[in-house]
């Protein structure tokens, strides 16, 4: 999506936040201390207020303040009640984000077939469950999301649930805008599927523009763990995603033998992607990706794993520097790449891209017999009938072992990070900067 077009649209929905915010009027109920908070007016100054947002999931709200959180917050929106109305944070900060992630409710899915069974649990952490809103110009500080995660609906363990981790929003449809968090997640499960992220743990839909993320993720869980600097999992045709800068360690451990699903994705940007597009990202964390199950382990600087079982992806203008690892303990494969670990289409059909793409990372991979590791410099594995990889470069190194690749033993080009350009790129020069081979992208609004 163009840039023009991106910028317009952020001054729209600041400029109806604004207009919005002054009109109306909120009596809200703060669920932690039953107190009632009425807003002429709904600038937020407090965490009082802030808290009681939840009251009233569509209403139109600005932050008037910064807002130090110092008890464990109850994140706004769930799944069945989400946020639907929208947040300008005004460029303040929201420190301290904490959670008692030991003791949060699940969302129970219940089945109703002559008697009520638990079908599914899902649980969402974030200062926001989950979006359908328009959340802009918010910056979280410090946020701290550590513990074991509940996996208990009483005495019942939730053998089949899932978990969505973000410091912003736990499970995001609708659009960010602007947004930004530094701090750390180290998150552990016994049985639930994890999704993580530094911003967001999953987006299905929705559109996201100028996120970055400062934020250290650990993640663990004996089932399927997707870990991403920025978002954990992407899901949809329309997903739009622009401007991304991560700079934090990303590491995913899948450390149970019998899961239902066995995979572990850890990504400087994206931990999977299925569908939708990504255009100006940077990533430069340490990325790690362990297992120790039968299925396998994906690492990528900047996505993990690009599945177009279902939808048309398109990636364009990226950059990945961190180092990159993925590693088994068994016998099963594993795939790292200094941009993308694997680039895949169970169904062939869809239509894949990559361009403009270039990795100065340092990829490694193993597994317990030192074969089935799929290595590169670039691109792990690419098995997509039909993909695009265009103007894609590498200048980092890669320990290749039994790779598979499109015959020349790498995907795209060796180049030298002291004499590419911008230009070589085919990257936008008002916000992408080579110097010195030193890459910086510059997001539009700091």
């Amino acid at each position: 999506m163009k840039k023009t077009y991106w910028y317009l649209l952020a001054v729209m929905l600041l400029s109806a936040c604004g207009s919005s915010s002054s009109e109306a009027t909120s009596s809200l109920e703060n669920p932690s201390s039953g107190t009632s908070t009425s807003i002429d007016d709904p600038l937020i100054t407090t965490a009082a207020e802030l808290a009681a947002i939840a009251n009233d999931l569509d209403g139109d709200y600005e932050l008037g303040a910064d807002i130090a959180l110092e008890e464990d917050w109850t994140p706004i929106g769930f799944l069945g009640a989400p946020f639907t109305g929208t947040l300008n944070g005004n460029d303040f900060k929201i420190t301290g984000l904490s959670f008692d992630t030991e003791n949060l409710v699940y969302d129970i899915e219940q089945t109703i077939d002559g008697e009520v069974t638990i079908n599914e649990a899902y649980e969402y952490i974030g200062l926001f469950g989950v979006n359908e809103g328009t959340i802009t110009d918010l910056v979280l500080e410090d946020a701290s999301i550590i513990g074991p995660l509940a996996e208990y609906d009483g005495e019942t363990v939730i053998s089949d649930s899932k978990i969505y981790v973000g410091s912003l929003v736990g499970k995001n449809y609708g659009s960010l805008v602007n947004v930004k968090a530094t701090g750390v997640i180290n998150v552990t499960a016994t049985v639930s599927g994890l999704k993580v992220g530094g911003l967001v743990g999953m987006s299905e839909g929705g559109d996201i523009y100028n996120a970055e993320s400062s934020v250290d993720i650990n993640a663990a869980s004996g089932n399927k763990v997707v870990a991403g600097g920025i978002i954990g999992e992407v899901e949809g045709a329309d997903t739009d995603l622009d401007m991304f800068k991560a700079t934090g360690d990303v590491t995913a451990v899948m450390n149970g033998s019998e899961a239902i699903e066995e995979q572990a994705y850890a990504g400087g940007v994206l931990g999977l992607m299925q569908g939708g597009t990504l255009n100006d990202a940077y990533a430069s964390g340490a990325i790690s990706s362990t297992i120790s199950g039968a299925k396998p382990a994906y690492a990528g600087g900047l996505i993990a794993a690009y599945d177009a079982s279902d939808f048309d992806m398109a990636v364009q203008d990226v950059y990945a520097s961190g180092t990159v690892s993925a590693t088994s303990s068994t016998e099963t494969k594993v795939y790292a790449g200094g941009v993308l670990g694997r680039y895949e289409d169970k169904e062939a059909g869809h239509v894949v891209s990559l361009t403009n793409a270039l990795s100065s990372s340092e990829v490694t991979g193993s597994t317990l017999s030192g074969t089935k590791a799929y290595v590169n410099a670039l691109i792990g594995l690419c098995d997509v009938t039909g993909s695009t990889i265009a103007n894609s470069y590498y200048a980092g190194t890669a320990m290749m072992l039994s790779g598979k690749s499109n015959g020349t033993g790498v995907y795209g080009t060796a180049t030298d990070m002291n004499t590419i350009t911008v230009a070589d790129m085919g990257w936008n020069a008002d916000c992408w900067f080579i110097d010195s081979g030193v890459v910086t992208l510059a997001l539009p609004i700091e």
